[in-house]
């Protein structure tokens, strides 16, 4: 039973790098917000080139890192000044409704203390799956391989690769984890693990923080009468994007299933990268418009990469 007050105030943590229009679209929605709660709103500029550009917004808390340190690292920095018992990091490319903060805390109420993110879609409205199975190589190497990729609006497809599918979909679903677009959990309980492990510069630091909540009887659970949308890119650049899951997958499987694991993990993927390479290329053959040893060289980089960097 959470000793949470139902109407406890809520501190918000918007991590930002990249276009500020995304943030400023967030903070416009979260102004309009009709909840008697007390919101606390903190952006925290993860030392992007261009500094927020506008770091004196009334009623906000403009904080701007030294250096650049990735998402997990830009969070701890924003939940330092958390002044409320609920912490609420949300990604700066979400489109979130007037009501999103009562509805999502409403909901809420009776799971907590745990963490909890809402159902989440992308623009055209399809779910994006966001609660999910601990990562295995299986699962990651379904996920990877291009030929299984007809098969992706599948529900066989995603169980195969870790996605927990509501059953039924009306109800709220207790999950291993789920990805952080959006992240409610009671602050003591943030601080209590450490908040994120700032090792981990983008991906899989959301997986490692609820593995060890676990450790605190702390669940993870996705809403299923709680939406909001997610865009998805919006901090990150999609040249870096495979490099950074690589790397986070590395740290992750490094720090809770050892090197050893870790190094086997590297070598499927990279078995994939081949796969795929084979793939792509007969498709090619066919006229379809692909880049196989491109894709092939970039991946394959990448994934050796990942344990040096």
């Amino acid at each position: 039973m959470s000793n949470i007050s139902p109407t406890a105030g809520v501190s918000v943590v918007i991590p930002h790098y990249g276009d500020p229009a995304l943030s400023q679209h967030l903070i416009d929605a979260l102004r309009m917000q009709t909840t008697e709660r007390p919101l606390q709103i903190i952006i925290v500029d993860d030392h992007h080139p261009t500094p927020y550009p506008d770091p004196n917004l009334p009623g906000i808390q403009v904080v701007r890192r030294d250096v650049n340190g990735g998402f997990g690292s830009t969070v701890n920095t924003g939940a330092a000044y958390a002044q409320h018992p609920l912490l609420l990091i949300l990604n700066s490319d979400l489109t979130i409704g007037v009501t999103f903060i009562e509805e999502l805390c409403r909901a809420a109420e009776k799971w907590l203390p745990a963490i909890v993110s809402p159902t989440v879609v992308d623009g055209n409205g399809s779910n994006q799956y966001v609660g999910r199975m601990f990562p295995t190589i299986t699962r990651s190497v379904i996920a990877g391989l291009v030929p299984l990729a007809r098969w992706r609006d599948d529900a066989r497809w995603h169980r195969a690769v870790g996605h927990e599918i509501p059953d039924p979909p009306t109800e709220a679903t207790i999950c291993d984890w789920f990805i952080g677009a959006v992240i409610l959990m009671p602050t003591k309980a943030f601080h209590q693990l450490g908040g994120f492990d700032e090792r981990f510069y983008m991906n899989s630091e959301e997986v490692d923080l609820q593995r060890r909540a676990r450790e605190i009887n702390l669940p993870s659970v996705v809403l299923a009468d709680v939406t909001v949308e997610h865009v998805g890119g919006g901090s990150s650049d999609d040249a870096r994007r495979f490099l950074w899951l690589m790397q986070g997958e590395w740290r992750y499987r490094t720090k809770w299933e050892g090197k050893f694991r870790a190094r086997s993990f590297q070598a499927a993927m990279l078995g994939v990268t081949v796969i795929n390479l084979v793939w792509n290329s007969v498709r090619s053959l066919f006229g379809r418009p692909t880049r196989p040893l491109q894709t092939f060289q970039r991946g394959a980089s990448a994934i050796i990469r990942s344990s040096r960097d």
